[in-house]
């Protein structure tokens, strides 16, 4: 939350809509109530001098009430978690379930089975087309997931989908604006603190080599720790090279070991 207000301080430009859904629905941000005040009302303000005020309607008319009321008064329109209608939880079950089913099934890990028949132009044309509109569809839908992946952590930690998603990258992933990333390492880490270290251990041939750094960081893996994952990069080729290359990544574990040492700060 701190990192918010000093971004927004700094004149750094801040999704609105996207911050008041987090604060919202994440309450243990960290921060003062002055901090989490000041912050909701610029992100109310903000939103309220934006043109474009469209809210995309979902399947989901509870989510779409939801978010309604965190865009015009900064929290969701129920009291705590106790609180929550049955509807609202079944249709938080069913965005959940509709982002893991539709954009990460999974099926890029069915190597197996894949058909070695190169593929026509026009074929590659349409599958182009349809992961366009896939992600597409997807940052239509962006809130109505979040919101329901951050209140399923709460109220339902060990949900299936929730490692789904944190797991399976989608073919059009490249086609993503950025936020889908955001949405999987933010499971990643669910993930990591529910089901701890261990898990990170077990999937690290699932993960791209980005978001490994970030989960060596944010999990505060010790120095040892840091050392054998540099070791399982290099020597067993665990992790998936897509934005960042393995030498960097190493690299970058390296430093990373000297900041935990050293007690550097994050600008360090």
């Amino acid at each position: 939350m701190h990192q918010l207000y000093t971004l927004h301080q700094q004149g750094h430009p801040l999704d609105a809509k996207l911050v008041l859904i987090r604060l919202a629905c994440e309450p243990s941000l960290g921060g003062t109530e002055h901090v989490k005040n000041y912050l909701i009302q610029a992100m109310l303000d903000q939103l309220n001098t934006e043109k474009n005020k469209d809210n995309t309607s979902s399947p989901w008319l509870w989510l779409d009430n939801a978010l309604s009321h965190i865009f015009q008064h900064g929290h969701l329109p129920y009291t705590d978690n106790t609180a929550f209608p049955a509807e609202f939880i079944q249709q938080l079950d069913q965005a959940l379930n509709w982002a893991a089913d539709t954009v990460y099934p999974g099926l890029h890990l069915d190597d197996e089975n894949e058909d070695d028949t190169p593929k026509s132009e026009q074929q590659k044309q349409a599958e182009h087309q349809y992961n366009l509109e896939l992600a597409e569809l997807l940052y239509q839908r962006f809130h109505h997931v979040l919101l329901a992946v951050l209140l399923i952590q709460t109220l339902e930690p060990e949900h299936p989908k929730l490692a789904q998603i944190a797991l399976n990258y989608h073919v059009s992933f490249t086609l993503m604006r950025g936020s889908e990333l955001t949405l999987r390492r933010l499971l990643q880490y669910h993930c990591v603190k529910y089901y701890g270290k261990n898990w990170l251990w077990q999937h690290l041939h699932r993960l791209e080599l980005q978001h490994i750094l970030y989960l060596a960081a944010r999990c505060q893996l010790t120095p040892a720790e840091i050392t054998e994952l540099q070791i399982k990069l290099e020597d067993e080729f665990v992790g998936l090279d897509y934005f960042m290359t393995r030498k960097d990544c190493i690299d970058a574990l390296t430093r990373l070991i000297l900041a935990v040492e050293f007690g550097f700060g994050f600008e360090q």
